[in-house]
């Protein structure tokens, strides 16, 4: 068996400013912010276990623990919003969680309340800075703002740029 899956795009993620885990604990544990919560965190990692538990009468929540390769965290998922990306929930499939990070008044660990669930495609799509693609041969015109010892020059890749949501 190979290492965790999320290896192969650790540039990657990186590239998106998306923290992993054990930063998560760091900043928490370390700097005093037991007390506080981060809104909009996001985290990406496969879902390695998940339990439903009832909070009252035909409502339900459910735990998920998440394993990024550097770290596990429970992350809550709420009926709501369980059955609205339900589809997407499938054990080691690279998932990216979006919500509100604190520390568990009941068990002093660090949980996330999710929001937002997205596939890592939807979320490379969202994320991205730039966009490759293919061209031939371009040739530069010749036309009298270039140089006199201008060639032509072949671009196998152009980088454009991107409109980033956030």
């Amino acid at each position: 068996m190979s290492g965790h899956p999320i290896k192969e795009f650790e540039n990657e993620l990186n590239e998106m400013s998306i923290m992993n885990i054990k930063s998560y604990y760091e900043q928490f544990y370390s700097s005093g912010q037991s007390n506080k919560a981060l809104e909009n965190s996001t985290i990406c990692g496969v879902i390695v276990n998940m339990r439903q538990q009832r909070i009252g009468p035909d409502k339900h929540m459910y735990i998920v623990t998440v394993d990024d390769s550097s770290g596990r965290i429970q992350v809550i998922l709420y009926s709501d919003i369980y059955f609205e990306y339900r589809e997407l929930i499938t054990e080691n499939k690279i998932l990216f969680f979006t919500g509100k990070m604190s520390i568990d008044e009941f068990d002093s660990q660090l949980v996330m309340r999710v929001n937002k669930i997205s596939s890592f495609e939807d979320t490379r799509k969202r994320f991205s800075k730039s966009i490759f693609k293919e061209f031939g041969s371009l040739e530069i015109p010749d036309k009298p703002f270039f140089s006199a010892t201008a060639r032509p020059v072949s671009y196998t890749h152009l980088t454009l740029p991107t409109n980033r949501e956030v």
